[in-house]
């Protein structure tokens, strides 16, 4: 079973970022995916902030005035559509 670790290669090696494999081997077989422009530990950053502002905007409650209620403003909005190759 392959199983998936985040490191980040600096130069010719590869430290590991959150949980290691476990192996009493002095080499490991590995196949490296490069992400674009942002290591691992930019996305891991990215979500915390993203969450840090998501959090201030729910502790604002100024949606609570402007929306009274949350399922008849989905209800609204949303736009169904068909899904393709079925009938309504």
């Amino acid at each position: 079973m392959l199983r998936s670790y985040k490191a980040i290669l600096r130069g010719k090696q590869l430290e590991w970022v959150d949980e290691k494999p476990a192996t009493s081997k002095k080499t490991l077989n590995v196949k490296v995916t490069v992400l674009d422009d942002l290591t691992s530990l930019d996305l891991k950053t990215t979500g915390q902030k993203m969450a840090k502002i998501l959090d201030k905007i729910a502790q604002h409650k100024h949606l609570e005035t402007v929306i009274k209620d949350p399922v008849a403003w989905q209800r609204r909005t949303r736009k169904d559509r068909n899904l393709p190759e079925r009938e309504n």
